[in-house]
């Protein structure tokens, strides 16, 4: 197919689409139930996002795996999304999980965005482990009823403020390592 977008119409609930080593142009919709976009590594298979989000994701069961998006990712809705061996840089929120349950994200460098991952009425989802966080103003912002998330056995560098939870219940921190911020580890509103 001549790009993600096409490969990703023409797509039967999941299927694996593999992308080959290079740089692609966002925005990029999944709304195939179950589909999983593979690439190469997250130096070698890129979406740079025109507009923003760079992908977004509005079908359940989606996984993201092997790549680095500049631009956001946005999870709207959706059950059991997947994101994990990936490089997120480059917008205002790198990563948002909206009225989203069940979500995994693991193995990811998140960098340069004013918030790394942003969970807004968000259930049952995992952050860690491995997730890297540096260069923010917030790591991981949980708000708007985000309950019974984790976030475990991950880092969080070089910015300012690790885990930020306003409005949120029954969420767990735990075994994480927080360095050089210039705010606090764990804010609680």
């Amino acid at each position: 197919f001549s790009s993600i977008q096409m490969a990703i119409a023409n797509a039967c609930p999941d299927d694996i689409i593999l992308i080959r080593e290079g740089t692609y142009p966002g925005p990029v919709t999944v709304d195939v139930a179950g589909l999983v976009l593979v690439g190469v590594g997250p130096t070698k298979t890129r979406i740079i996002g025109t507009s923003r989000p760079a992908v977004l994701v509005t079908a359940d069961g989606v996984t993201l795996n092997s790549m680095e998006v500049r631009g956001g990712v946005v999870a709207q809705h959706v059950f059991d999304t997947e994101i994990t061996l990936s490089s997120l840089s480059d917008a205002p929120t790198a990563l948002t999980l909206e009225a989203a349950a069940r979500s995994r994200l693991s193995a990811l460098t998140i960098e340069r965005s004013q918030i790394g991952i942003l969970l807004t009425g968000s259930v049952e989802s995992e952050i860690g482990p491995a997730v890297f966080v540096s260069e923010t103003d917030q790591g991981v912002v949980l708000e708007g009823d985000s309950e019974r998330n984790r976030i475990f056995r991950s880092r969080f560098a070089d910015g300012v403020d690790g885990v930020t939870v306003e409005g949120s219940r029954d969420n767990t921190v735990h075994h994480n390592v927080f360095e050089n911020l210039g705010g606090l580890a764990v804010l609680v509103r």
